[in-house]
């Protein structure tokens, strides 16, 4: 079995991947414990609630960009690279646009960092854009060779996955 290309970043985008029943059932969930540790002997309780904090953490969705051999995924959007029919490169800034007209935008500023200097700050996202950016484009010449490019020199991007 082959392994996957994939790369996973964090990325602050507007989508959620959390539907509305499923914040439903996290929010009853959490009730059922507040009311069960309340129930109980108070360490039970503690127990009840550090646990099942535990859990809703670690099954809550994560603000990250995954960028797949055929697709890439970013919250509720989900863009094939085959079906891309417009890109453009602008200072901080790729768009990608379908047959259908539907937009992804790569922001330069939703790139989380830990670094407090401002000098850094803009190293750090601007050095992240670039790399994901230029996969990105990689991949979408790789699958979509005939796709219009604005601001993009198809020389510098070595079609390759």
């Amino acid at each position: 079995m082959a392994t996957q290309n994939r790369a996973i970043f964090k990325y602050r985008h507007d989508g959620s991947l959390l539907s509305p029943s499923a914040a439903a059932a996290r929010i009853v969930t959490f009730i059922a414990l507040v009311l069960l540790a309340a129930g109980y002997h108070p360490a039970v309780g503690i127990f009840t609630m550090v646990v099942g904090g535990i859990v809703l953490a670690a099954t809550w969705p994560k603000k990250r960009l995954s960028l797949g051999p055929r697709y890439l995924l970013c919250g509720d959007k989900v863009v094939y690279y085959a079906n891309v029919r417009k890109m453009e490169l602008r200072p901080g800034l790729l768009e990608l646009r379908s047959d259908a007209n539907e937009v992804f935008t790569l922001d330069l500023h939703r790139f989380p960092t830990n670094a407090r200097k401002d000098w850094k700050i803009r190293k750090n996202k601007s050095a992240k854009f670039d790399k994901v950016s230029k996969r990105i484009i990689e991949r979408v010449l790789n699958a979509a060779p005939d796709v219009k490019c604005k601001g993009i020199d198809r020389a510098l991007y070595s079609p390759a996955l």
